[in-house]
């Protein structure tokens, strides 16, 4: 396997498979290396000439990063902080010769405690790359007859996460102007009420169960409808609108 790889960590999770994916149709597959836990579970990256190795965020002697020269590091699905931070910092330790270190951060994260602010302050010491992304406009995508939503018709910045994916590849295989760069990444604002509009079909107020229900209220309160230019600059093309993204799925 050569040097001046692009790595993925996390790869066999769904955005780290697009991120890939978007690898392959840059660069040849012989510079990008899938890092995983089960290596099995990548089996078909390996067919297609993709580098592969076992790391677990958990043990870090698994975490071999030689030859790479530039590092995404996918944040852990974890939700507590203390372990998920701990599990980045191994990461970041074991990619001590890279050159660039890009990390899948939160939009808010600059100025919110948790793990993803500790992450980034690991890396101001390193050559890196953060990537603050919004909540994923596929979480929020509905096929039913109608619509419903408990967001009060408040706006949501949402992107696609075939979007992100495109975000951090291109960061990943740009040869320089990202160093030291942090990015707040928004899609386009949409709402329930005019995505219903767009599709032709109903929509009734009605706030989800669970998870889904926190995020709407996060809507609601006004707290999803921050705007910046960044993801566009970093596609160099207009973000996936969610009328799209809902008639996809619908598709």
């Amino acid at each position: 396997m050569p040097d001046h790889l692009l790595a993925v960590t996390g790869a066999s999770g769904a955005l780290g498979r697009l991120v890939v994916d978007r690898l392959l149709a840059l660069v040849p597959a012989a510079r990008v290396l899938a890092v995983v836990r089960d290596p099995a579970t990548v089996a078909d990256l390996a067919e297609r000439g993709v580098g592969v190795r076992r790391g677990d965020y958990d043990r870090p002697e698994t975490l071999d990063f030689t030859g790479v020269e530039r590092l995404l590091l996918i944040s852990s699905p974890v939700l507590d902080d203390g372990t998920r931070a701990r599990q980045h910092r191994a990461v970041i330790a074991a990619a001590e010769d890279a050159r660039l270190l890009v990390y899948t951060s939160f939009l808010g994260a600059d100025r919110d405690a948790g793990a993803h602010h500790d992450t980034e302050a690991a890396l101001r010491e390193r050559p890196h790359t953060i990537l603050r992304n919004p909540f994923y406009t596929d979480a929020f995508v509905q096929t039913g007859a109608e619509l419903t939503s408990g967001t009060g018709g408040r706006g949501l910045n949402t992107a696609t996460r075939a979007d992100l994916a495109a975000a951090a590849a291109a960061v990943l295989v740009a040869a320089a102007g990202h160093e030291g760069r942090a990015y707040d990444l928004t899609g386009p604002l949409w709402t329930f009420p005019a995505v219903a509009a767009a599709l032709h079909v109903a929509h009734r107020e009605q706030a989800p169960a669970g998870p889904m229900g926190y995020l709407h209220g996060l809507a609601a309160a006004g707290r999803l409808e921050r705007q910046t230019g960044d993801l566009e600059l970093l596609l160099g093309r207009a973000p996936t609108g969610a009328v799209e993204a809902f008639r996809a799925a619908r598709r």
